[in-house]
């Protein structure tokens, strides 16, 4: 292997490793949650659970059976957002949350959503 076949294989690993190490960084500074959004419990009424919220709710239950709200943030300049759909039973009493951190930019750095009662 020449000389320069190495250089170019050792530049490309690096870049490699840096990018790894930016994308750790991104995914150890993620902004958390909102604070008010694990307030939320199993069995609260629904109005109950929509003042806690620091951002406005929009109704979805005609369409898709549950309230959403987003919560926008920034991190290292560029805009994401926490997503929060509140579910309610027939009895307007939350029944299931569920919270994930989205990035429209890079979907990659997006997470699953996961419920959020306790």
């Amino acid at each position: 292997m020449s000389k320069r076949t190495r250089m170019v294989v050792a530049v490309f690993i690096c870049g490699i490793f840096l990018f790894g190490i930016g994308l750790a960084i991104m995914f150890a500074s993620r902004p958390a949650m909102p604070n008010e959004w694990s307030k939320l419990r199993l069995g609260m009424p629904r109005q109950e659970a929509l003042a806690l919220l620091p951002d406005k709710a929009d109704d979805m239950r005609q369409f898709k059976d549950f309230d959403v709200t987003t919560h926008e943030t920034t991190m290292l300049g560029l805009s994401f957002y926490w997503q929060l759909l509140i579910y309610c039973d027939e009895k307007s009493q939350v029944k299931n949350a569920e919270a994930w951190f989205a990035c429209r930019e890079y979907g990659f750095l997006s997470t699953k959503p996961k419920s959020i009662l306790r």
